[in-house]
């Protein structure tokens, strides 16, 4: 992944591999060292398949590196506990609040 023109107003971000849609990260908006995701989600037919975790890991890093950002916070839409298992798997944290009923995640990216 690559950003380019990064702004206030991110465009939505699709993932493809090897030729088609894998997942995507919706609504995602930088302030300052700090990435906001209002959802995330994996292709249907991937769910459960382990794809999600190479895609927040990629987004991470590469949010990090060409953006500068250190903290990613989740807000995701239609949210299960799948959403949560997967979050800690990458080291993200519930933070205990919620914003409209979701549960709003942290996310401290290593530094290198």
């Amino acid at each position: 992944m690559h950003f380019e023109n990064a702004n206030e107003a991110s465009p939505n971000l699709y993932v493809y591999f090897a030729g088609r849609h894998a997942g995507y990260v919706h609504e995602w908006l930088q302030r300052g060292n700090t990435v906001m995701v209002g959802h995330f989600a994996v292709a249907k037919d991937l769910e459960g398949k382990g794809f999600g975790e190479p895609l927040l890991k990629g987004f991470a890093e590469s949010v990090q590196r060409e953006l500068g950002v250190t903290r990613i916070v989740f807000r995701v839409r239609k949210f299960s506990p799948a959403y949560g298992q997967l979050f800690l798997r990458v080291g993200a944290a519930a933070t205990g609040r919620t914003v409209d009923g979701i549960p709003e995640w942290e996310w401290c990216l290593p530094t290198h």
